[in-house]
């Protein structure tokens, strides 16, 4: 993506209301994208590609997404915000205090592949924990008991690049 179009941005979207959800059930697989997709339809009107993953926990503390897009395609106001902002890890601004941040990825291999890593993770971030933290052992816990039951975990990731790229 960034071959193509230049500059990504990391964009993250606060999802309370999801919490209620099931993190790997369908609903809140249907009901995190049509957010999302809104979100997108709002801030990056001009969006030709995306990359977008949705997890639960983590620094956030909540449902969110994550999705990846080239800067020049969000709208001018997220552009401004990035653009004003400190770019890479720690960087970015909230442009909706509370619930749409903003941040510009760095160009190095190593930035877009941590970015990559980030996204392709477990959406599960109690998993990131250390694994004798209790919430791991939990999310453990409950990951073999939704396989033992043979519930399918849905895709709550998806990406849209134009056929041209």
């Amino acid at each position: 993506m960034a071959a193509q179009a230049g500059e990504l941005v990391l964009i993250t979207w606060l999802l309370r209301p999801l919490d209620r959800l099931p993190l790997k059930s369908a609903a809140l697989a249907e009901a995190g994208r049509k957010s999302v997709e809104g979100m997108l339809r709002l801030q990056a009107p001009r969006l030709r590609a995306h990359d977008t993953a949705i997890q639960r926990g983590d620094k956030h503390g909540c449902t969110h997404s994550h999705t990846v897009a080239p800067l020049a395609d969000v709208s001018r106001a997220l552009q401004a915000a990035a653009l004003a902002a400190p770019s890479g890890r720690g960087g970015g601004a909230w442009h909706i205090p509370g619930k749409l941040h903003i941040v510009r990825i760095g160009s190095t291999r190593e930035d877009l592949e941590r970015v990559a890593g980030y996204l392709s993770r477990d959406p599960d971030c109690r998993f990131d924990l250390p694994e004798d933290h209790p919430d791991c052992l939990q999310a453990h816990e409950q990951e073999l008991a939704r396989k033992r039951s043979g519930a399918r975990s849905p895709r709550l990731t998806w990406f849209k690049l134009p056929r041209d790229w």
